[in-house]
């Protein structure tokens, strides 16, 4: 397993990076889990002030090991196709797609690029894999 370590940001994959990629196509960008990740301190705050925890996994995109920090919504599909267990998702595929978006409250809110992970159905669990 690839350890995932730290909080600098040169190795992850970034917003901007994803819509790039994406193009005037909007077409999603293809990475490969490569380890079970772990959590880490995040850039986002609670309200008392401490950092929220933000789950990274190692992926391989574009050849390149990266980190992809993952938002609850693409958490809950994951777990939902592929395990609970980060573990399971390990050799198994994402597409990602970005979007600009305002996050907070309207006036208090701050724009940002968003990046969506969706699991790939080749590589879904089957219910006959269950029983």
């Amino acid at each position: 397993m690839v350890q995932v370590g730290g909080t600098a940001a040169g190795d992850f994959i970034r917003g901007s990076e994803i819509l790039k990629f994406m193009g005037k196509e909007k077409k999603k960008v293809r990475v490969k889990i490569i380890g079970g990740g772990e959590y880490l301190p995040s850039k986002f705050k609670k309200k008392d002030g401490t950092s929220k925890t933000q789950l990274v996994i190692p992926v391989r995109m574009e050849g390149e090991i990266r980190k992809l920090g993952m938002n609850p919504t693409s958490i809950k599909a994951i777990s939902l196709r592929y395990s609970a267990e980060t573990e399971n998702w390990i050799n198994k595929h994402l597409d990602l797609e970005a979007e600009k978006k305002t996050i907070g409250r309207a006036k208090e809110g701050k724009e940002t690029i968003v990046i969506w992970a969706d699991p790939v159905e080749e590589d879904f669990i089957k219910d006959e894999d269950l029983f």
